[in-house]
């Protein structure tokens, strides 16, 4: 018999999954092998999420979807789950509202975010100019119909001048909380640095 570690992690057409439910989230997985380090490349070749840390008897560590848990056992390992994820909806549902309903106490919400905006470009108006970059590139409005908006940051912010440019890209993906706060952050040190 083949050792596990030596099968080929290929989920054949042949195998079909159950469509996964919503609440079906990643997993923390140990994996034990008796060659880790080859198992390891061996894994991260066909693209799976390997940890840098072994678990405890030296089992690999793993993120994996619900489908990668169901082809690394149908490939004859016998994963471990440590730890599932949970979604978002769950997550959120344990915290305070707060007077909008829609983000966790700690983050502010997209009003704050605009009122921010705004104030860093009221106090700093010869280094900061606001910028509604829906209207500027009669790009049409999200889906919620809102525009995008942005800061410019420069000595001289109202003048397009030639010169090098950095883009710093924050709140591109919904429900990713900390992207906000580190544009914000990032914009008041510029500002006041």
């Amino acid at each position: 018999m083949v050792p596990p570690e030596r099968r080929a992690l290929v989920l054949l057409a042949s195998l079909a999954l159950a469509p996964l439910a919503p609440s079906q989230t990643s997993a923390l997985i140990a994996l034990p092998s008796s060659d880790p380090q080859a198992t390891a490349a061996r894994l991260l070749s066909d693209g799976y999420d390997v940890l840098p840390d072994l678990a405890p008897g030296g089992a690999l560590q793993l993120i994996v979807t619900p489908e990668e848990l169901a082809t690394l056992t149908a490939a004859g390992f016998a994963p471990e789950v440590l730890a599932r994820g949970r979604p978002y909806d769950d997550i959120q549902a344990e915290q305070p509202p707060t007077a909008d309903g829609s983000t966790p106490s700690g983050y502010p919400t997209l009003a704050q975010i605009d009122a921010q905006l705004a104030v860093l470009a009221a106090v700093h108006p010869d280094l900061c100019v606001l910028v509604d970059l829906t209207a500027k590139y009669g790009l049409p409005p999200t889906f919620e119909g809102r525009h995008l908006h942005a800061l410019r940051i420069s000595d001289h912010a109202a003048v397009d001048e030639d010169e090098p440019t950095v883009l710093v890209v924050c709140t591109h993906h919904s429900r990713e909380l900390v992207g906000p706060v580190i544009g914000l952050d990032a914009a008041q040190r510029l500002l006041t640095g």
